[in-house]
C-alpha cells in the first residue's frame, strides 16, 4: 500500500518530526500483516478541529470535533481518505499522558484498519480491532511515553 500525507489549516513543523518516518514504517507493517499489495493507495489528511467537525457533521451527523475519520472507496486502487485532527490529538495525547507521536500513530493505525474494513461497531470487534493497533504499535516500538 502506498499513502499520501497533507496539511489542511496545519503547519507540518508541529506534528512530531518522525511522524512521516513512523507513518512509512507503520504502513509498510500493516501491508504485509495483511497481504495487501503496493497498488493500493490512500490519503491522510492533517486537519483542524473546526474541519473534522464540519466533516463528522455532514456524514456522520455530530456537530462535535472528533480524533479521526476515514472515508473509504470501493472498487478502486484508492482506499480511501483519513483525516487526523491535529488539535483533537493533541488533547487526548496529554488527557492519557502519552506522547503526541503515539497518539497520532495510533490514530493512523485506526484510520487504515477502517478503510481495510475493520471496525469497532460490537465489543467483540473493537476488542479484535483494538488488540490489533496495539500489536501493531508494540511491534513497530511506539510506545506510549519517551522513556
Amino acid at each position: 500500500m502506498k499513502f499520501e500525507l497533507s496539511y489542511f489549516s496545519i503547519k507540518k513543523n508541529i506534528l512530531p518530526s518522525n511522524i512521516e518516518t513512523n507513518f512509512s514504517k507503520l504502513n509498510s507493517y500493516i501491508s504485509t500483516m495483511l497481504k495487501k499489495n503496493d497498488e493500493l493507495f490512500y490519503e491522510v489528511t492533517f486537519v483542524t478541529n473546526s474541519y473534522i467537525k464540519k466533516l463528522n457533521l455532514k456524514y456522520r451527523h455530530l456537530d462535535k470535533p472528533t480524533d479521526v475519520l476515514s472515508f473509504c472507496i470501493s472498487n478502486s486502487p484508492l482506499l480511501g481518505n483519513i483525516f487526523i485532527s491535529y488539535q483533537y490529538a493533541k488533547k487526548e495525547a496529554l488527557f492519557h499522558k502519552w506522547t503526541l507521536n503515539y497518539e497520532i500513530c495510533l490514530l493512523f493505525i485506526h484510520g487504515i484498519l477502517h478503510l481495510l474494513g475493520y471496525d469497532h461497531d460490537t465489543k467483540e470487534k473493537e476488542k479484535h480491532m483494538f488488540k490489533m493497533q496495539e500489536l501493531i504499535l508494540k511491534e513497530n516500538e511506539i510506545f506510549k511515553t519517551n522513556d
